[in-house]
């Protein structure tokens, strides 16, 4: 039996999959017990880019039919564009492959469904609406925060060689970001790219 490729993507590096991989493994744990694995994992990486590495490498495999199925926590994770998402996971589906959601019942897509396909159109297209819906509500509210006078984005690229003198001045990082008005967290960002 061909191993079953896990594939888990958050966006941003600060996210953890914990949420995603207690779910997944608890799945498989009930319906595939024995089946081998193999995790791709993206951190910091949007659903729209489908330029992520680990997908890649994934998606490379499955051309190399390694794999029996794929098994994420939502479609979301696959991508959010719903036209290439579509297209992604139908191209598994015609290679012979499954593809389960673990979170959304209705895209357990095994090859005992005669309704995978358009169940995956439907769930697509589901996935693209709720992306827009998103994008719109970002949209509204830097309107409304502009509208307000708030000033929006970076207000000014830190200095490096002046985090480092202050710093040097025997300042903490919490007496460099109050003097600088920025977070600590940005201090100990830029302290860390000073030192790459």
């Amino acid at each position: 039996m061909k191993p079953i490729a896990v594939y888990k993507r958050v966006s941003t590096d600060q996210q953890e999959t914990s949420s995603q991989a207690h779910a997944v493994s608890e799945w498989l744990s009930r319906h595939k017990p024995d089946a081998q694995l193999v995790e791709f994992v993206d951190r910091g990486f949007s659903g729209k880019n489908n330029d992520r590495p680990a997908f890649a490498e994934m998606r490379e495999a499955i051309r190399q039919d390694r794999f029996s199925a794929v098994v994420v926590f939502r479609l979301d994770r696959v991508g959010r564009d719903a036209l290439l998402t579509v297209r992604e996971v139908a191209d598994w589906l015609s290679r012979g492959m499954e593809f389960f959601a673990v979170d959304q019942p209705h895209l357990h897509l095994g090859k005992d469904n005669p309704m995978r396909m358009s169940m995956l159109g439907i769930f697509s297209d589901q996935t693209q609406l709720e992306r827009e819906a998103i994008v719109s509500r970002i949209r509204s509210g830097l309107a409304a925060a502009k509208a307000r006078g708030q000033k929006l984005g970076k207000a000014y690229v830190i200095d490096k060689d002046t985090v480092a003198t202050l710093r040097a001045q025997g300042l903490t990082m919490r007496q460099v970001a109050m003097q600088l008005g920025i977070s600590v967290s940005s201090v100990s960002r830029t302290m860390k790219r000073s030192r790459e």
